[in-house]
């Protein structure tokens, strides 16, 4: 904004630097502004270890917010984030329930997806063949809101699905650019390795420790069978890129990840006897929370044919696809064991998988779609080509 009034004021001024558009400098602005408020709120409530963080955050989304590449990080510290919240949650609640650090990241890329749809004139979402379903579940978690008994459950629940949703629309942007893939994978054996190494290390402290520190995940992320859930969406994915990764750094990494993964299932279930005391059968009873998960099922199933029709196109990454298609699936069914769905470390999981699924499909799209209009200009010009001769003939 400084620079704009310093070149409206001083139009002569050879020293002065090129003039930026007026929307692009108001969204400069506005993040700025955005980024101080936070710092003083979070003082405010007493949380000064997260200002430095923040300030860090700060600087990066004003040095990079007119590059997308800036996005390409998002899935593995959306992953992180989450598993974060149980070893040091934030001491903030509102109305929406606990104040979690995903809910400040993704604050934070809410803004800068704003000033960059207001700065260079784009949209703020992309389109996606499941933007009418992403609509309904917003559309029933209002109503559940509304008509639901439990006022401070239903915004919570409202707070996780909004939550869910951008990071599903956050990443098929990424997924869709060129390589943008490649970006998005590391999350699902970086949430395998992370909690099933925490699952190998609490059982190495005595007996009765992981279960211990399983319930206080829970509590934290008030979803039973937290750490759990996140091993069942994240195992299959990175089972599969074991199989097929290309480089044999990254093929041995992701072994060691899904060895730790399969270790900390293991465990959870000799310490905590999951599967003997279901949960997913309570949401069943309740009309606008069955619609819910009735929407989320039908998301799912819809998503597992996308990625297993992408498995049979890409034989040399057939494993991951077919994985990630057998997770989709594999989910509606846990649900009623585990209620896999309520857990929010799964839920970003699967946003995460259901946006690189979709991502992949556009960019596919898109690089067929020139050749496919090269091909139709060339027949064209053939024909038209051939009806010249005729006619001169």
């Amino acid at each position: 904004m400084i620079s704009r009034w310093r070149t409206l004021m001083r139009p002569d001024d050879p020293h002065h630097p090129g003039s930026p558009r007026l929307s692009e400098a108001f969204s400069g602005w506005v993040l700025g502004t955005l980024w101080a408020f936070a710092c003083l709120w979070l003082g405010e409530f007493g949380t000064w270890a997260l200002v430095p963080g923040l300030l860090l955050g700060g600087l990066l989304a004003l040095w990079g917010w007119r590059h997308l590449e800036w996005l390409f990080w998002l899935p593995p510290v959306v992953v992180v984030a989450m598993l974060l919240q149980p070893l040091s949650p934030l001491p903030l609640r509102g109305r929406f329930g606990p104040v979690v650090y995903v809910d400040m990241l993704m604050a934070g890329v809410a803004a800068v997806a704003v000033a960059r749809a207001v700065a260079f004139r784009r949209r703020l979402l992309p389109r996606t063949p499941l933007d009418r379903l992403m609509a309904a579940m917003l559309a029933v978690g209002v109503l559940n809101l509304a008509g639901g008994p439990r006022h401070g459950e239903s915004l919570q629940l409202l707070k996780e699905c909004a939550v869910a949703i951008g990071v599903y629309y956050a990443t098929v942007i990424v997924a869709s650019r060129p390589g943008g893939a490649r970006w998005v994978w590391p999350a699902f054996p970086l949430a395998a390795g992370l909690v099933g190494l925490h699952a190998l290390w609490a059982t190495s402290l005595g007996p009765g420790r992981l279960d211990e520190q399983a319930r206080a995940a829970d509590g934290a992320w008030s979803a039973p069978y937290g750490l759990f859930n996140t091993l069942l969406c994240a195992l299959p994915v990175t089972v599969g890129l074991a199989l097929d990764a290309g480089r044999g750094w990254a093929r041995r990494l992701w072994a060691v990840a899904a060895l730790a993964g399969a270790a900390g299932i293991a465990t959870h279930v000799v310490s905590r006897a999951v599967f003997m005391d279901p949960r997913g059968w309570e949401r069943l009873d309740q009309p606008l929370q069955f619609s819910a998960l009735a929407l989320a099922w039908v998301g799912l199933v819809v998503l597992a044919g996308m990625a297993w029709r992408f498995g049979h196109r890409r034989m040399q990454e057939r494993p991951r696809w077919v994985a990630l298609a057998i997770t989709f699936v594999l989910m509606p069914v846990m649900q009623l064991g585990t209620d896999v769905l309520s857990s929010p470390t799964a839920q970003m999981l699967l946003a995460i998988g259901g946006g690189l699924t979709v991502g992949a499909w556009r960019s596919a799209r898109a690089a067929v779609e020139p050749v496919e209009e090269a091909a139709e200009a060339a027949d064209a010009a053939d024909a038209a080509v051939a009806e010249t001769r005729r006619k001169a003939a």
